[in-house]
């Protein structure tokens, strides 16, 4: 049977060892340790065809890095088929930058931006429309500030796709979106890696007042806001400069989501303690809001409480 390569694995005793790429990707992360595979008789080729070993690099998965680092037993579908689920991508439009420079901070803070959110009657009330669009079989959003300063523009994801091209034609102040049935109670991954983009691509207005929004079918709303420029670009080139570091932090999102879960946490506490555990030193600020949308408590992680709701300060 013919066909083109889509993604290989390697399992040992039924764990998960090894992912394979196409070799011109290349490793900028610790986490992750790269060999080429180039035996011409390919003795130890997992795969049936000789020359995939010769074309692929093989990238051994850890979990979670450092001496606490174990093998994963299973594998993200999204990673195989590259359908994005429940997150966003990004267009092929809007420019290139080095990932240094972005859109200058203001002196704005950012949680000021925050708590005005639940008395911004035009931003509640989109909200509320995407949160009443869940139920719809594609994803909705908004840019913010495209066309004015208090201006909401539309856009949409594609039918029985869970995801929305997001490429600003100019630089925006905001953004918020839908989860549709198909889609996760939290942020994906592919949500922050488009958040990254929007700010190397120099389509932030102000970084420092910028908002990062989703509604979901869950019932859950969150809104992210950057706390610290500087630590949020290195974050991204660290996780977001190429295809086998986002992999690398995709899987690990998933296998902290998968170990709150056995610790006894529902699944949407689950996703939070995940996320907050990939958004670790990123410079990022996760917050929550209520079912209205007139309050927004910023996410923190506690060893024994789980989740805590603060306020943004």
């Amino acid at each position: 049977m013919d066909g083109n390569f889509l993604n290989g694995y390697k399992v040992v005793n039924g764990i998960l060892t090894s992912e394979y790429f196409e070799n011109n990707y290349q490793n900028r992360n610790g986490e992750l340790t790269v060999t080429t595979n180039s035996n011409p008789d390919c003795p130890d080729c997992p795969f049936s065809v000789c020359s995939y070993c010769d074309a692929l690099d093989e990238v051994v998965i850890i979990a979670g890095g450092g001496n606490s680092a174990s093998p994963i037993n299973y594998v993200v579908l999204h990673n195989i088929f590259d359908f994005d689920g429940g997150g966003n991508s990004w267009g092929s439009g809007g420019g290139g930058s080095s990932g240094s420079s972005g859109t200058s901070p203001s002196t704005s803070d950012p949680c000021d931006k925050i708590n005005s959110l639940g008395t911004n009657t035009d931003f509640k009330n989109k909200m509320t429309d995407l949160k009443n669009s869940t139920g719809l079989n594609y994803e909705k959003g908004y840019y913010i500030g495209l066309n004015g300063e208090n201006s909401f523009t539309p856009i949409n994801g594609n039918a029985n796709q869970p995801y929305i091209d997001i490429n600003p034609s100019s630089p925006i102040s905001g953004f918020m979106h839908s989860h549709n049935t198909e889609g996760d109670s939290m942020f994906s991954p592919d949500d922050i890696r488009a958040l990254y983009q929007l700010y190397d691509n120099n389509l932030m207005q102000n970084s420092s007042t910028f908002t990062f929004s989703v509604v979901t079918n869950q019932g859950t709303s969150y809104t992210i806001v950057i706390d610290d420029i500087a630590a949020f670009n290195n974050f991204g080139i660290a996780n977001f400069n190429n295809q086998a570091n986002f992999v690398n932090f995709s899987n690990t999102y998933t296998i902290d989501f998968f170990d709150a879960v056995s610790s006894g946490y529902d699944f949407i506490t689950a996703r939070e303690i995940a996320m907050l555990k990939a958004l670790g030193n990123s410079g990022l600020i996760l917050t929550k809001a209520t079912s209205n949308f007139d309050d927004w408590k910023k996410l923190s992680s506690s060893r024994t409480n789980g989740i805590i709701n603060g306020d943004c300060n």
